[in-house]
């Protein structure tokens, strides 16, 4: 049996850096999905993993949190970005980086994912890595993007981003 949709049921101590999941919201608000990522910090030895997630759909900002402990989790199947081209809205010299923002840096997509105290992780969608910021980078950011799985027909999007009212207006 092959399953569609989803790729399987894990606990939240298997979750891997550059995977999404989905995990029970315990609000009205559905399911969260989430990127799994590096913070580059260790916790008790290991390499310390957080959650990538929308807190508010409202605002469209990707906010870092503790991957919940012993949570069931639904590993969903390759994740990729699909980016509106017309929607450019910044680059290295026009711009600072601001959460939800997707950057890409050659052929890489990056997210801006807020943390606390108004810092932030620039997070590798692919690899679920930590990439620090080089000002000699060349990139460019884009106001309308989404997640989808599947590809062309069977194209089906998770997450959409439309931040086109702050585009260009960092906050």
């Amino acid at each position: 049996m092959a399953l569609r949709g989803i790729e399987k049921v894990i606990r939240s101590h298997k979750a891997e850096p550059g995977r999404f999941y989905m995990h029970e919201s315990y609000s009205d608000r559905g399911a969260h999905i989430f990127l799994c990522f590096l913070t580059g910090q260790e916790v008790k030895g290991s390499p310390e993993k957080q959650a990538a997630y929308v807190n508010d759909p409202g605002e469209q900002k990707l906010q870092a949190h503790p991957i919940p402990d012993g949570e069931t989790l639904i590993e969903l199947p390759e994740v990729h970005v699909r980016v509106d081209a017309a929607s450019l809205s910044a680059t290295q010299s026009s711009s600072h980086i601001r959460p939800g923002m997707l950057i890409v840096l050659g052929d890489q997509a990056l997210i801006s994912v807020g943390a606390s105290r108004g810092s932030r992780y620039l997070i590798e969608v692919a690899t679920g890595g930590v990439i620090e910021p080089n000002p000699s980078n060349v990139w460019a950011s884009f106001s309308r993007w989404k997640l989808v799985t599947g590809d062309g027909d069977n194209e089906v999007p998770i997450l959409e981003f439309d931040d086109s009212d702050s585009a260009g207006n960092p906050s």
